[in-house]
């Protein structure tokens, strides 16, 4: 069995603003080949799949991903779990 990580084709990372901590909302997310989109808000420690994403730009995917954020559009499945690992191994490994 091989953990790969599914292929990626976008990444988009931003800070919304919003006073979650004290450094604002940081938000990374990555567009999938399928057309679905997984996230990480790593302020809150919320993770989330998204599913019809149509971004072709960052600005896209960052409109699209917090669109559906904020309107509890996402499910924190699979996918999602295996992007915030992935995540968390590159942030570390990033110190």
């Amino acid at each position: 069995m091989t953990n790969t990580a599914p292929a990626t084709t976008l990444r988009a990372e931003w800070n919304t603003g919003r006073m979650y901590a004290a450094d604002g909302q940081r938000v990374i997310a990555e567009l999938l080949a399928d057309g679905s989109a997984v996230f990480a808000d790593t302020s809150r420690g919320i993770i989330g799949h998204v599913d019809f994403v149509t971004a072709t730009t960052p600005a896209e995917l960052r409109r699209e991903v917090m669109q559906a954020y904020d309107l509890n559009q996402y499910r924190g499945d699979a996918a999602a779990h295996a992007f915030h690992g992935r995540l968390c191994r590159e942030l570390r490994a990033a110190k």
